[in-house]
């Protein structure tokens, strides 16, 4: 629920859906006030964002789940002891949400202000002009979690969401609903289809209904077959960022040209145990072999517009696609 005394904070582009509608749109209909920051001064500076909050004192932000874990690794840097109290809510969207992402953010922040119900998630994409689900969380023994994944909540009143499932028990979301577009500019997709008179698009995202919560995996175009195995790509990518040598963010796992095992691309500076490291999480957490692990000089995988790698065009550049 948004009141006439709440404050945006944000430092997401606006060219993103989540900036655009959440801290653009949002505040203009409800007559609002939002506090820009610079996105890119954000990214080197996270923890800015914290003093900012405590000098103006706003009440909601959105970011998504990558945020959280940045600003968390800067903070055990450098400590921030800037007021959190003012912040409502504080909602995790565009990607998939992950437990110790949360877990470690409110253990961190709670002595500064933090309230136990300020992290909430939500599943919102551009599609559907945002937000299509929202939790409920009271404190962090409601936070939901399934496989380490939160959940993104009930959907919302006007969506629908069902799931398509396929032989190897993996779901496909499909949301319906007046505020699903009905395609693309100028690019035909058979994405979006119409049922029973009811606007519908296929995500192409992965995911799993608990007790009409819904839980979001990652995208299909994430999976890669191993030796006949499916494997999400970003489960391996986000244990490298682990690694304080790696520049968060800048992992690519993909398949070797061989189809036998993976390859890891990162930029950034591993040694042979902490590659070592990898190899055995990967064979113990995934059931796959890394058959190369591999560092590239720092700007050279590609970024979307959103901040996360593009694919494709990194596969490109490698001359693996």
């Amino acid at each position: 629920t948004i009141s006439n005394l709440d404050k945006v904070v944000s430092w997401l582009p606006l060219y993103h859906d989540m900036g655009l509608i959440s801290s653009f749109f949002l505040p203009l209909y409800y007559g609002l006030t939002t506090v820009y920051m610079d996105p890119v001064t954000w990214s080197y500076k996270p923890l800015l964002l914290h003093e900012i909050i405590e000098a103006e004192k706003p009440s909601l932000c959105w970011q998504p789940n990558f945020a959280f874990k940045h600003i968390v690794s800067h903070a055990r840097k450098r400590a921030s002891a800037a007021n959190l109290s003012s912040i409502r809510k504080m909602i995790s969207c565009s990607e998939p949400c992950r437990y110790v992402a949360f877990q470690e953010y409110y253990e961190l922040f709670k002595i500064q202000g933090l309230s136990p119900s300020a992290l909430q998630v939500s599943y919102a994409l551009a599609e559907n002009v945002f937000a299509a689900t929202m939790t409920t969380f009271n404190s962090p023994d409601d936070w939901l979690c399934l496989n380490g994944y939160l959940s993104s909540g009930r959907a919302l009143e006007g969506v629908s969401i069902e799931l398509l499932g396929s032989e190897n028990d993996e779901y496909e979301i499909v949301l319906g609903g007046a505020c699903v577009v009905d395609g693309y500019l100028n690019v035909a997709s058979s994405k979006f289809y119409t049922e029973a008179g009811c606007f519908k698009f296929n995500t192409s995202d992965i995911g799993a209904l608990r007790d009409d919560q819904l839980y979001v995996f990652g995208r299909s175009d994430d999976t890669l077959i191993v030796n006949g195995k499916k494997v999400l790509a970003h489960e391996l990518e986000e244990f490298v960022s682990t690694f304080p040598e790696v520049r968060g963010g800048r992992v690519l796992v993909t398949n070797n040209p061989n189809g036998a095992n993976l390859l890891v691309i990162y930029e950034g500076l591993l040694d042979d145990n902490e590659k070592e490291q990898i190899k055995k999480w990967a064979i113990s957490a995934l059931g796959v072999t890394i058959g190369e692990i591999r560092n590239v000089e720092v700007g050279f995988l590609v970024k979307s517009s959103s901040g996360k790698i593009s694919r494709k065009k990194s596969e490109r550049k490698l001359n693996l696609a």
